[in-house]
């Protein structure tokens, strides 16, 4: 799986939307958008910690 595929399953499987992830990571909205779209970015190494350590 891709990262954007994990990040999809996880949110929904934590019924998290997008903005609430962005304010528990402080990671932009719009970043986090990004690595959800059709050609996603990948993350660096500090968000994608961040987000893994997000309960």
């Amino acid at each position: 799986m891709s990262f954007k595929e994990n990040l999809k399953a996880e949110l929904s499987y934590q019924d998290m939307l997008v903005k609430e992830l962005a304010v528990k990571t402080g990671i932009s909205r719009r970043t986090l958008d990004n690595y959800l779209r059709e050609n996603p970015a990948s993350p660096t190494a500090e968000n994608a910690v961040k987000i893994a350590l997000t309960p």
